[in-house]
């Protein structure tokens, strides 16, 4: 009869654990089918980044190299000449080239910083909104009794109970640990 009783517990376990499993493949392929797509968004992303990053060596490290080509050209003409005084006209020239650039690099630099900080700005509005989403979501869910122990078979309910009991027993201490961190980290945040 005892090898009955158990044969039979262990054939519902069985069940079970096939079940389980059958839902975390599941669960498992959802993942990867998502995370293709993530990795082909992340894909296009750095294409658009090599893009954007040839572009803008186009339009500012490439007029820098060639002024800079011109110039040891152009010095190198010079200092071939018999003459060691270089044209009057050529360094001006020169001159108002080498300021040119620079007014641009400086305008350059000025949009991208104004760039950088509106997307540090648009970052830490993201991050709030993502740690308020955790937070709400954490704290909605978090007295609940998982489904593992819902479904636990006991042969003794006051066995079941008392792990009922540990479980929010230790859901309120580490409640209260996380109360803490987060007071700690909006202190920190300020």
């Amino acid at each position: 009869m005892l090898l009955k009783q158990h044969r039979q517990v262990w054939w519902q376990e069985h069940k079970r654990l096939h079940e389980s499993r059958r839902t975390l493949e599941l669960e498992i392929q959802t993942f990867f089918d998502e995370g293709i797509e993530c990795f082909l968004d992340l894909w296009d992303s750095r294409y658009k980044l090599s893009k954007d990053l040839d572009v803008f060596q186009e339009n500012t490290v490439e007029p820098i190299w060639q002024l800079r080509e011109d110039l040891r050209y152009r010095l190198s003409k010079t200092e071939t000449n018999d003459e060691q005084q270089p044209c009057l006209e050529n360094a001006d020239a020169v001159l108002e080239q080498v300021k040119m650039v620079k007014k641009q690099q400086k305008a350059i630099l000025e949009k991208l910083h104004l760039e950088r900080t509106a997307l540090e700005k648009k970052l830490e509005g993201c991050r709030w909104e993502i740690l308020t989403h955790i937070w709400e979501e954490r704290d909605a869910h978090f007295h609940d009794i998982p489904p593992q122990l819902l479904v636990l078979e006991c042969p003794y309910p006051d066995l079941k109970a008392s792990v009922f009991m540990e479980f929010h027993k230790l859901a309120d201490e580490y409640w209260s640990k996380l109360q803490e961190t987060d007071e700690d980290l909006k202190l920190t945040q300020r």
